[in-house]
């Protein structure tokens, strides 16, 4: 699925899926597309009128870079109608480049919509590589989102410097 037919012209989103397109990252894989798009900025207020935004499509380790042809943002017009939102739109540029919508929050509920890290390597108690089979561990893949501790090693992350 992806906007590339989408029409040029004004939309405004109002569904159980949300009504304003997110402001923060939106994980690549979601909202139906490869290429999730979220709003680099944040919305204007009624007095700013009608304002220019980018809209960056989240494609794995990309995030978002100046509006070139060379990549996946969109320049958008948006405006604030006082109690809902109404964005100029253009066809998204690649294959499976969508864009998102959001209630309140682009992730969701953090306290409902979490992963959850169960990973025993992770506790403080264990040195080096002695916890994960000799192999050193790191969390560079985790995708844009909440997530939450729980295993033997505790269920927060440290207040203090851990020990060597």
């Amino acid at each position: 699925m992806d906007d590339r037919n989408l029409a040029v012209g004004w939309y405004r989103f109002n569904s159980s899926g949300g009504w304003k397109i997110p402001e923060t990252v939106v994980p690549g894989d979601h909202c139906s597309g490869l290429y999730p798009g979220w709003l680099d900025g944040p919305h204007p207020s009624v007095g700013d009128g009608e304002v220019t935004r980018t809209v960056c499509f989240t494609a794995g380790s990309y995030i978002c870079r100046a509006v070139t042809s060379a990549n996946r943002n969109q320049e958008i017009r948006v405006k604030n109608c006082t109690g809902y939102f109404v964005y100029q739109l253009w066809p998204s540029s690649h294959t499976d480049a969508v864009y998102c919508t959001a209630t309140d929050s682009a992730l969701g509920d953090p306290c409902v919509t979490h992963t959850v890290l169960d990973q025993p390597w992770r506790s403080t108690n264990c040195s080096n590589t002695e916890c994960s089979a000799g192999t050193w561990m790191g969390d560079r893949n985790l995708a844009v989102g909440w997530y939450r501790f729980n295993s033997s090693g505790g269920w927060k992350i440290p207040e203090t410097v851990v020990p060597d």
